[in-house]
């Protein structure tokens, strides 16, 4: 829907005919993306933000004593 609006206010007020044509169509639409960019920023700064879900501590203790040790793969690279 953005698009559409910011297409006709393009069109509205310019055109491809000439480049101050276009430059009239896009100085006309470029106001209204900026705004609805900044109220969109608005907006999200009210989302909640979502909290992190803990683990039961009798769960995390048992998961940390029975994960076994990885050892890193190494590689050991010789240039000639």
């Amino acid at each position: 829907m953005g698009v559409a609006v910011l297409a006709t206010v393009f069109s509205a007020h310019g055109s491809y005919a000439t480049p101050q044509a276009f430059s009239d169509g896009v100085v006309a639409a470029l106001p209204i993306g900026a705004g609805v960019l900044a109220l969109g920023a608005v907006v999200a700064l009210f989302v909640p933000g979502l909290r992190p879900r803990r683990a039961p501590a009798a769960t995390a203790a048992a998961v940390a004593v029975a994960a076994p040790a990885v050892p890193r793969a190494t590689a050991a690279i010789e240039v000639a």
